[in-house]
């Protein structure tokens, strides 16, 4: 199989577009005037391609990970109380983020 750059420019370009980017003269820019809607759609395809990609390692520690994700009746909104978190690469807490 041999690759043609011509036809990758185009797949990327194409794929772009599709996205929602804009390219004039080789140039990527976003929409005029975009909206966080918008720019969460034009990420879309990339988020997709990243669920896929950490699915199957996922898999494995799917009945782990579902014992520490609380359901909504369990939370209390009000109660909650954010706080920044260091996440060692590799360790079982990573997976909550992949």
């Amino acid at each position: 199989m041999s690759l043609n750059p011509k036809k990758i420019q185009e797949d990327v370009i194409r794929i772009l577009r599709v996205q929602g980017y804009k390219i004039n003269n080789r140039l990527i820019e976003f929409p005029k005037n975009a909206t966080k809607k918008d720019f969460r759609r034009m990420n879309e395809l990339a988020v997709a391609y990243r669920i896929k990609k950490a699915e199957p390692a996922l898999q494995r520690y799917e009945e782990i990970l579902l014992r520490h994700i609380a359901n909504g009746e369990e939370v209390i909104p009000e109660r909650v109380q954010p706080k920044l978190v260091y996440v060692n690469s590799g360790t079982q807490e990573a997976l909550h983020f992949r």
